[in-house]
């Protein structure tokens, strides 16, 4: 069951067994504060509605503690004149916890809301372990011009040392067996005349 109350000329939902943090309000820790401003009481199908405020309704509260926000800053300036002003502000603000929420027709309603009973919120508290370090990634070093000569000159020594040749070990090729050819035998070419004549074979010639 929850409500809107009007605290300091500003509306805030609240919900029995619930925190809700307003403007610093002036009463001490542990005190009870009733608040009677109610516009609005939410109750599903029996919601009731102020004009501007319902009557007889209340709203129940304790004070738990006090506090102050992060710190803002303002910072003023006038171009051209000088003029240069730098202030902090912490807006202080009050815990309040919602014990009841009473109107008229309570019982009427009471058995069609589910109600929790009050129980106090645990503050959220923040640890170191929770908050994730924002990862950096490493640039790279420029590197100066003499350094940049260094690592040229060794790069050109190392390219103009002679590079190792390992000989190649040749494999056999094998051996491809060539046709033999047979000579055809030549023929006897025939006897010229004066081979005849010294041997005396063949008709002689004489010539006039």
């Amino acid at each position: 069951m929850r409500a809107i109350v009007e605290i300091n000329g500003k509306q805030y939902e609240v919900e029995e067994g619930r925190y809700v943090q307003i403007d610093q309000y002036a009463a001490q820790e542990n005190e009870e504060v009733t608040l009677g401003n109610v516009t609005m009481i939410l109750a599903g199908e029996h919601s009731l509605i102020g004009t501007p405020y319902v009557e007889g309704a209340t709203v129940k509260t304790r004070i738990k503690r006090h506090g102050r926000g992060p710190k803002l800053l303002i910072y003023k300036m006038r171009c051209k004149k000088g003029y240069r002003r730098k202030n902090g502000h912490r807006q202080g603000f009050t815990e309040l916890l919602v014990d009841v929420l009473d109107f008229p027709g309570r019982e009427a309603i009471a058995p069609f809301v589910k109600t929790e009973a009050p129980t106090e919120k645990p503050r959220a508290t923040r640890t170191k372990a929770a908050v994730a370090e924002p990862v950096t990634e490493e640039k790279p070093k420029k590197k100066s011009a003499s350094t940049a000569k260094s690592t040229k000159n060794a790069e050109a020594t190392v390219e103009a040392a002679p590079k190792k040749t390992t000989a190649k070990k040749s494999t056999p090729k094998a051996e491809v067996p060539q046709p033999v050819v047979e000579e055809a035998p030549k023929a006897e070419a025939a006897p010229t005349v004066e081979e005849s004549q010294t041997t005396g074979e063949g008709p002689s010639e004489t010539v006039e």
